[in-house]
């Protein structure tokens, strides 16, 4: 879990309102829902990582 103190990992003040009021609406704790976005950002990534190492594979074995 991230550490509590979120202010101190420089989260924008906007952003941080924003995920105050979204934790409120759903009743859970701030930490959850950065854990949540943060694990979905990474898959995402890691996806987008892997899609572009096959395009270069795939052009590397066409060029030859």
């Amino acid at each position: 879990m991230l550490a509590p103190k979120l202010n101190n990992i420089g989260i924008d003040p906007d952003l941080n309102e924003r995920l105050e009021r979204l934790a409120q609406e759903q009743n859970r704790p701030k930490e959850f829902i950065l854990d949540e976005a943060l694990g979905e950002y990474l898959t995402r990534e890691e996806d987008l990582a892997a899609d572009r190492r096959d395009i270069e594979e795939s052009w590397e074995h066409y060029q030859r």
